[in-house]
């Protein structure tokens, strides 16, 4: 018997192995640079140059996404297709994270549950979703996915 697939527009991205995420600059007056990300309207950040902006940005944007979104218990943003100066593209652990974390709110999954369902800790079940910290390895959220009856299909382009 086939596995049930995460059936989801986030899914699709991971499919594609690919979540990039628009990235605008803003040439600030003092020659310092800031960074929006019109999917994760609450995240800006300065830097001195683009260069430190964009290096910067893709640290700071799933810190942004954990402290915006994952502790408020809200569906992270997904990318969306748009104009922008620029995409960033995330660490596919966070992508994965980002996967299990709206499918579990979709499928109103506690984490306490998954816990159980995984014989952890309530910490440990956390690990699996926190953005801002990489204590998850990509077989341990893998499993947990397949505990709540979904799984991850990737490809290669």
């Amino acid at each position: 018997m086939e596995e049930p697939l995460l059936q989801s527009k986030e899914a699709a991205l991971l499919r594609r192995n690919d979540m990039p995420y628009r990235i605008n600059y803003h040439d600030l007056p003092n020659g310092s640079v800031e960074v929006s990300c019109p999917d994760i309207p609450e995240f800006f950040i300065v830097q001195p140059s683009r260069q430190d902006a964009k290096a910067f940005a893709k640290a700071a944007l799933p810190v942004a996404m954990h402290n915006f979104y994952r502790k408020k218990h809200r569906l992270i943003p997904t990318p969306t297709k748009g104009r922008c100066d620029d995409r960033l593209t995330l660490p596919v652990r966070i992508q994965a994270k980002i996967l299990l974390w709206n499918y579990m709110l979709e499928n109103r999954w506690r984490l306490s549950e998954l816990a159980k369902m995984l014989g952890v800790s309530q910490t440990q079940a956390q690990r699996l979703v926190d953005l801002d910290r990489d204590l998850a390895s990509m077989e341990a959220i893998e499993a947990a996915l397949e505990k709540l009856g979904a799984s991850f299909r990737l490809s290669l382009r």
